[in-house]
């Protein structure tokens, strides 16, 4: 029995339920003059029926080719009712290291058709998907040229 019980586990934890990180998977959402937008749809989580999901902001024309600055902010939704809430919003520095962090935790919120909350829930709860190239990381997509 335990050479079963070990086969069982090497099974489940090759698949993912040892609690590891999924790996990041940046996809393009929306842009603006200045902005784009990615969520990060490899990070996505779900428990219960709350769905939440990472968005960065990143400048579409940095100070100098080595500013690495961006805000990510965690959106959460209950995909059922159409509701949204924010969570943590983490700001990045020059160099691409963590250089503060709000926790929002807010009410929820109807979705308002048109806006970014619109855009990520239709990511987060209806499986939309950006057109490639995604990306592994924001510093790959900065590196790739930010959209431009």
């Amino acid at each position: 029995m335990k050479f079963k019980s070990a086969i069982l586990w090497g099974v489940l934890t090759s698949v993912g339920f040892t609690g590891a990180a999924s790996a990041q998977e940046w996809h393009p959402i929306s842009r603006n003059a200045d902005r784009v937008y990615l969520a990060d749809v490899g990070g996505m989580d779900v428990v219960d029926d709350v769905t939440t999901i990472m968005v960065a902001r990143v400048a579409r024309r940095p100070s100098s080719p080595t500013d690495y600055s961006y805000t990510a902010d965690q959106y959460a939704y209950r995909c059922a009712t159409n509701q949204v809430r924010p969570g943590a919003s983490v700001e990045y520095g020059e160099d691409g290291s963590e250089t503060n962090r709000f926790e929002d935790g807010g009410e929820w919120e109807a979705v308002r058709p048109e806006t970014l909350d619109a855009y990520v829930k239709q990511v987060a709860c209806d499986g939309e998907r950006a057109n490639p190239p995604v990306f592994p990381s924001i510093r790959a997509f900065m590196e790739a040229g930010r959209g431009n």
